[in-house]
């Protein structure tokens, strides 16, 4: 709600932008928002001057206020990378501190839905955790044991060998003796 001067927020966006440059990107972004998003002025006050947003609320928020007290619905309301299809340079620290957060809260969850006996639950949390970190060993060995809890050793033995192609194939090597 507090208005921000445009040339600062311009600078901020694009730091490597000259001063004209950016602040043509703003004007740009701010054209674009309008057209993308339906009452887009009743969030955005804009002068020649400032900037600022009033009644919204954004994913992050939620997830952040849901992260540590329900783990589920902050993991629910990860719709995936901050601002996905955006390589700025401010956005990398950010967009990585999120997944790694997303990533902690379901190495919470997994394990939490398969004490509880919601083997269904644990297994789309788990498979979720893989697809964020291809590489992390962890949610393979929870889809072996929850697959094979299941009585599906078939699909248990064919996560393993996935795995196991994995780690060969982008970092050739194979995987712990606990997996």
């Amino acid at each position: 709600g507090t208005p921000q001067r445009r040339d600062r927020t311009a600078y901020l966006l694009w730091p490597d932008s000259t001063d004209r440059q950016a602040r043509t990107n703003l004007r740009h972004v701010l054209h674009t928002l309008r057209a993308a998003v339906p009452d887009a002025d009743r969030h955005l006050h804009a002068t020649t001057q400032t900037l600022s947003l009033h009644d919204f609320c954004t994913d992050l928020a939620a997830f952040d206020e849901a992260l540590g007290d329900d783990d589920r619905a902050a993991v629910d309301s990860y719709a995936g990378d901050l601002l996905e299809g955006w390589y700025e340079d401010w956005l990398t620290a950010d967009r990585v501190e999120y997944r790694r957060r997303v990533v902690a809260a379901l190495n919470r969850l997994v394990p939490a839905l398969e004490r509880d006996g919601d083997l269904d639950g644990a297994v789309r949390y788990a498979e979720r955790a893989r697809a964020l970190d291809r590489l992390a060993e962890e949610p393979y060995r929870a889809l072996i044991r929850l697959h094979d809890a299941q009585g599906d050793r078939a699909r248990a033995v064919r996560v393993y060998h996935e795995c196991v192609a994995t780690l060969e194939d982008e970092l050739g090597v194979g995987p712990a003796p606990e997996t």
